[in-house]
């Protein structure tokens, strides 16, 4: 895994762990979409999760503009061990 991988990993599992219904989204044509959580969230927590990875995706993208070719068209998931 290249130090943008992992860094690109290490935000998304920071992301997670914030929101622990948070089963998985994708990044589709620069837009956030295909959110599952579980249990169901209340429209005011959903708009709050996706400015969450929104905010997320665009400080990463700021400190490591490359990161846009890992991030994009790319579905991420919760990870479980």
């Amino acid at each position: 895994m290249s130090g943008i991988e992992r860094d690109v990993a290490a935000r998304m599992a920071q992301l997670f762990r914030r929101w622990p219904g948070l089963g998985g989204f994708a990044v589709r044509d620069g837009y956030v979409s295909d959110i599952a959580c579980y249990p169901q969230q209340t429209e005011e927590d959903a708009a709050e999760l996706r400015e969450d990875i929104a905010g997320e995706l665009v400080e990463l993208l700021d400190e490591r503009p490359e990161a846009v070719d890992v991030v994009r068209g790319r579905t991420f998931t919760r990870v479980m061990h």
